[in-house]
């Protein structure tokens, strides 16, 4: 399998990229701005940032990929300049958007993909995102539009939920698991609230498999673990250690969005997959 893998150096992206490295009869082209040393021979590195990608044009335009995956896309223009430059060579386009291109339709209701089509604001968004999040979220938005009104990719869109997991680079995952940290900043919620989140683990089977599955149609999936509240995870997890890297911080708001939800079940039954339960996501990230 021949495939062009944007963004891979850190989180969920690079274990998808090593996973697929570990079957020779994968032919990766990994488009990165920074060289890493993995020292694979079905590795092609490309060092560009992929903005700038039409001045190596040439090392891509006469290939035929099998699929495409894009873990990168954060503007439209970038999205089309790729589409552009591969035209029609790419059998499979997977996109990874996010939760947040639901605008306030996911607050307090648990959305499906199709809900995504009626109308939605980005008001009250403020409450549980920085501005700058939320900028992110309308310009994934724009390229969903684009990809789904008028590209001729054969995409597959992920919408994912926050994710959390061991090497989180965003500090999310620290500051959630920290009991002592929730024990005295209640004021940033409600225990009754509830939370989701979609754990690494999960999201990169689910990744993997659908880059190997043969894709004849356009789809879109959520992606997340079930909702729990507040107070029954910290209930779950004060009697447990954690061993993260990174150092907390304990000057933060609370680390996820509360009472934003999705329903996953569309990806579980297309691929047959089964969620990792809270509590098990709880045992194994004390490990």
């Amino acid at each position: 399998m021949k495939i062009l893998f944007l963004g891979g150096n850190r989180f969920f992206g690079k274990e998808v990229l090593f996973k697929l490295l570990r079957n020779n009869k994968n032919k990766i082209y990994l488009v990165n701005r920074t060289k890493k040393n993995y020292k694979k021979k079905n590795l092609i590195q490309i060092v560009i940032d992929r903005k700038k990608l039409n001045q190596i044009k040439y090392q891509l335009v006469n290939q035929k990929f099998d699929v495409v995956f894009d873990n990168i896309g954060y503007e439209l223009k970038d999205v089309k300049m790729l589409e552009k430059i591969l035209k029609n060579n790419v059998k499979h386009y997977i996109f990874t958007s996010s939760i947040m291109t639901y605008l306030n339709l996911s607050q307090n209701f648990e959305v499906k993909e199709g809900d995504w089509f009626r109308k939605k604001s980005k008001n009250n968004m403020n409450k549980y995102y920085r501005l700058d999040e939320i900028d992110y979220a309308k310009k994934k938005e724009k390229i969903e539009n684009y990809l789904i009104d008028k590209s001729n990719l054969n995409y597959t869109i992920l919408r994912i939920h926050n994710v959390i997991g061991k090497d989180d680079f965003s500090l999310k995952s620290e500051k959630l698991f920290n009991y002592n940290w929730h024990k005295y900043n209640k004021k940033y919620f409600n225990i009754n609230d509830c939370i989701q989140f979609c754990f690494k683990d999960d999201l990169v089977k689910i990744i993997y498999k659908l880059i190997l599955k043969k894709n004849n149609r356009k789809n879109i999936f959520n992606i997340s673990n079930n909702k729990i509240r507040i107070k029954d995870f910290y209930e779950k997890i004060k009697s447990k250690k954690y061993r993260f890297n990174k150092k907390f911080l304990n000057n933060q708001n609370f680390p996820l969005p509360v009472n934003i939800f999705m329903n996953s079940e569309k990806i579980e039954k297309f691929l047959k997959f089964r969620f990792t339960k809270v509590s098990s996501i709880i045992n194994r990230l004390s490990k």
